[in-house]
């Protein structure tokens, strides 16, 4: 997942949560990097309230090394504004 350019997290790494958040192309929440003192970090922060039970998600930014020009994933989150692909 890239963060910001030049900064990405793996996903897979099987210490990091971020691998249980779904796409959504209306998404309930945001990916945000924070600062404390010399250490950063990278945080889901809610664009709206979420519901108990409601499935977290964000938008995925697949670009850069990871997707190969003209390679494109079909999207099936199920949102109203889906574009139909990542």
């Amino acid at each position: 997942m890239e963060v910001e350019p030049d900064f990405y997290i793996d996903a897979a790494d099987s210490k990091n949560l971020i691998k249980f958040v779904n796409h959504s192309c209306d998404p309930n929440t945001e990916i945000c990097k924070r600062k404390k003192g010399k250490a950063e970090t990278v945080v889901l922060e809610a664009l709206r309230p979420i519901k108990r039970g409601e499935e977290l998600t964000f938008k995925y930014c697949l670009r850069g090394n990871f997707m190969p020009l003209g390679e494109r994933i079909r999207c099936v989150c199920g949102a109203e504004n889906c574009r139909g692909w990542l």
